[in-house]
């Protein structure tokens, strides 16, 4: 007669000697169930990579996608009454208002996860340069300039400092809601 192993005496086997015992259903599902966890991972990790491609891409790559550049009017129209959110070029995250007087508040958090307050004046010009002037504080206040563009790609709002022309500038997704 034969005696079948005891799952102890399986799970040994295969520990110790890599033998047959293996690839018994004991230790098959286990194997199955992290190629399944791996493949997840996968998965999981390259929709991440995906929606954070454009999250912080370039000018150059948005233009490449169909990007294009708002006007004054565009502007004006997207971020009177609105909240803006979305990352800072140095990595933190940043959330403003804009008001209809042209002036803004808002609440920032630093790469470090140190977070602060900032208000001031924001402006568009006439080529579609948008323009902040104010202060930011944290455990002190500075004051900040910050001049840029904004791009629509489909449905999507970017915003890129200083430049509409230099292909490798930073685009920064905004989520804009009013």
């Amino acid at each position: 007669m034969v005696v079948a192993p005891t799952l102890e005496d399986r799970l040994k086997y295969c520990v110790d000697f890599t033998a047959h015992f293996c690839e018994t259903d004991l230790v098959v599902p286990q194997e199955r169930a992290m190629k399944i966890l791996q493949a997840l991972t996968a998965i999981i990790a390259a929709a991440v990579v995906a929606d954070a491609a454009f999250a912080q891409a370039t000018l150059g790559e948005l233009k490449d996608a169909g990007a294009v550049k708002l006007s004054k009017a565009e502007i004006d129209s997207l971020l009177t009454g609105s909240n803006s959110t979305g990352p800072t070029a140095a990595g933190g995250s940043v959330s403003i208002d804009f008001k209809a007087d042209g002036t803004y508040t808002g609440t920032f958090t630093t790469p470090a996860g140190k977070g602060g307050g900032s208000f001031g004046k924001w402006k568009v010009d006439d080529s579609g340069r948008y323009c902040t002037e104010g202060s930011a504080q944290s455990f002190g206040a500075a004051a900040t300039a910050n001049c840029g563009y904004f791009f629509k790609l489909s449905d999507g709002y970017f915003y890129v400092p200083e430049s509409d022309t230099d292909r490798a500038a930073r685009a920064m997704k905004r989520v804009i809601k009013k």
